[in-house]
């Protein structure tokens, strides 16, 4: 039975003309990135999303948002793509002529760092500019702590 899938669907993938990949948090998991809201492990079990996450928050507790956040992007530049990440971009290699698009709520940029593009990001990376809310025109890179 196994093999008929697997023969099915190297089969859709010969014959499609393009392909999405959807990933979430369980993707990342295996490069040692918790997920936002798993049970006993998850990022937001010690902290509150509303202080940290959200712009309201910030104006109330700049510099805890900024101190989370600066954790938060060193922890995910201690880590690599994991296999799957490699996976997929083995894929879309091997899938030339195909348009492969990866759409990801990841905020770890590591489809692109394995090597997919275009890689769709819901959430932006931890990597993107920060840009001023009140539309000054200021933005900056969220730069590591030294």
């Amino acid at each position: 039975m196994q093999s008929n899938s697997l023969a099915s669907g190297a089969s859709l993938l010969r014959t499609a003309k393009g392909i999405v990949v959807f990933s979430g948090a369980g993707l990342s998991a295996d490069s040692g990135i918790p997920a936002f809201r798993d049970g006993e492990t998850g990022l937001w079990n010690t902290v509150d999303p509303d202080e940290v996450a959200r712009i309201e928050g910030f104006p109330r507790h700049p510099a805890r948002v900024w101190s989370w956040l600066l954790e938060l992007k060193k922890w995910v530049d201690e880590r690599q793509p994991n296999a799957a990440h490699q996976a997929l971009a083995r894929l879309q290699e091997t899938c030339r002529g195909k348009r492969l698009t990866v759409i990801t709520q990841n905020i770890d940029n590591y489809h692109s760092r394995a090597g997919n593009a275009p890689v769709l990001e819901v959430h932006r990376t931890i990597h993107h500019r920060r840009r001023c809310q009140q539309h000054c025109g200021f933005t900056t890179k969220l730069k590591q702590a030294a």
